[in-house]
């Protein structure tokens, strides 16, 4: 097999992106927080509606439920603060991948992994998850890849090394 050759660069977009895909991956309740923010909202302004009530029992759901909603827009907001201060920001970011192994380089790091420490694969809408352990992740971009068909050989080496390809495309 040819090896895999991935390059973009990491930008603010990409990293915001990458956290809220793992973040999704993880935990069901990060999509279901900011809904249950919109319902506690609903419900506050129609009790207000028929009853008139502003005592602290109708305010205190209208807040909660305003404060569930920003949730991911707070989480946002701090991975871009995190970003900024990322020795890595902006620079350029290259995978090798192939049956021995991943490697990923940046200006000044590189990071090596043998296919044993990838202990989950997830494929996202836009781009693939490899866990090394059970919370910590690397984001592959789709848009870095070459095309379909170089998504297809990166699928088929997942398999060849027995793991199971979670999530869809």
């Amino acid at each position: 097999m040819e090896p895999i050759k991935l390059e973009y660069r990491y930008t603010e977009d990409v990293a915001v992106q990458a956290s809220m895909e793992i973040t999704r991956s993880l935990s069901k309740s990060y999509t279901i927080i900011p809904w249950l923010g919109a319902v506690l909202t609903v419900m506050a302004v129609v009790r207000f509606a028929i009853t008139g009530d502003t005592s602290g029992y109708a305010v205190l759901p209208f807040f909660l439920g305003i404060f569930f909603m920003m949730v991911p827009r707070m989480g946002i907001r701090k991975i871009r603060r995190h970003f900024r201060m990322n020795p890595m920001a902006n620079k350029p970011l290259t995978w090798h991948i192939d049956e021995s192994g991943l490697r990923n380089e940046t200006e000044g790091a590189e990071t090596r992994f043998d296919w044993d420490n990838v202990v989950k694969a997830v494929e996202r809408k836009a781009g693939f998850i490899l866990f090394m352990q059970a919370r910590l992740g690397y984001w592959l971009p789709k848009e870095a890849f070459q095309g379909e068909q170089q998504m297809e050989a990166f699928r088929g080496l997942i398999r060849d090394k027995g793991l199971s390809l979670k999530g869809k495309a």
